[in-house]
């Protein structure tokens, strides 16, 4: 079997759901950003991200002269929501029809839900979950020591709306012996916005910019992972990455009791009150926020470990 992952640029999206996975893979993969003729023709199957910077009439051409299937992965809902900081940019490019064009032209798409695959414009679509190779690359136990109780907020300023539902809960705990440590920071006024929703202009706070997909994970430093996810149609559609990366370090995590999110061993909060007493037991409780890493961890080693994944039987069946 030969697989030609496209990478059209190295974003988490294609990081998590084409380059990784197929390094883990009993075929013969061959890793592209730009597409060739030669590479075309050598593939048995052809993967890549949502969309690409070229055309769905281009492919079709050659997948009729050499026979290769097209795969597309798209791991969250393509049209963005008001919020969305690209929502603008997004409509006024068609990047939604863009993606419901490739969609449309797949020989089959990959997803990570049962709730996205529902809403997929094809008949042949196959639900992956994220999954992660625990203790290898990246993803492997990382400690460091610190005075104060490290709080992290690793999310990028796409979904910066999110920490809205904290805002009022984070003057709640300014007396608590914390620091707001916030992963992927770049220049952006939409920042002034998110550090004031998470530290409640009292709380020390850090910043850690930005690193490319293949070590973003160096990033991640804190003790107890904070994730806030609105309960929108938008937000459930994407996937539970951001546990199993916490999972990866043991480290426990207070999140939204929602889509996409539920079903994990990990500190559920609804209300402004939830959030203030789920982060101060774990703070004030060494031996308990010990216990709810160790815990998130062995569940997602043993339901996410990349290692276990049927990915190459679904490759097989599709071809």
């Amino acid at each position: 079997m030969r697989i030609l992952s496209y990478v059209k640029a190295m974003d988490g999206c294609t990081y998590h759901r084409v380059h990784l996975p197929n390094q883990f893979i009993d075929a013969d993969v061959r890793t592209v950003s730009q597409l060739s003729e030669e590479d075309l023709a050598w593939c048995d199957m052809l993967i890549y991200s949502r969309h690409t910077l070229v055309s769905v009439d281009y492919l079709n051409k050659f997948r009729d002269k050499y026979g290769f299937k097209i795969v597309v992965d798209t791991d969250d809902w393509w049209e963005a929501p008001k919020d969305h900081p690209k929502y603008e940019w997004w409509s006024r490019s068609n990047i939604g029809l863009q993606i419901r064009q490739h969609l449309m032209n797949a020989d089959a798409v990959i997803t990570t839900n049962e709730r996205l695959a529902k809403e997929i414009p094809n008949p042949r679509v196959y639900i992956i979950p994220n999954m992660l190779p625990y203790g290898k690359l990246q993803f492997g136990v990382r400690k460091t020591k610190s005075e104060k109780v490290r709080l992290l907020y690793a999310s990028t300023i796409m979904n910066y709306a999110n920490t809205n539902l904290i805002a009022k809960a984070m003057e709640k705990l300014s007396g608590l012996n914390i620091e707001i440590v916030i992963a992927g920071y770049h220049e952006s006024p939409l920042f002034d916005i998110l550090v004031s929703n998470l530290t409640a202009g009292k709380i020390p706070h850090r910043f850690i910019p930005m690193k490319p997909a293949e070590g973003y994970m160096s990033a991640y430093e804190g003790d107890i992972m904070i994730l806030p996810s609105k309960p929108s149609k938008f937000n459930s559609f994407k996937s539970n990455l951001k546990l199993l990366e916490a999972g990866a370090l043991k480290m426990p995590v207070v999140v939204s009791k929602c889509d996409p999110y539920l079903g994990f061993p990990v500190n559920y909060f609804s209300s402004d009150n939830e959030f203030v007493e789920q982060v101060t037991k774990l703070v004030e409780d060494v031996e308990y926020r010990k216990k709810c890493g160790e815990e998130l961890y062995k569940f997602c080693k043993y339901n996410y470990e990349l290692t276990k994944s049927d990915r190459l039987k679904i490759y097989e069946e599709i071809l």
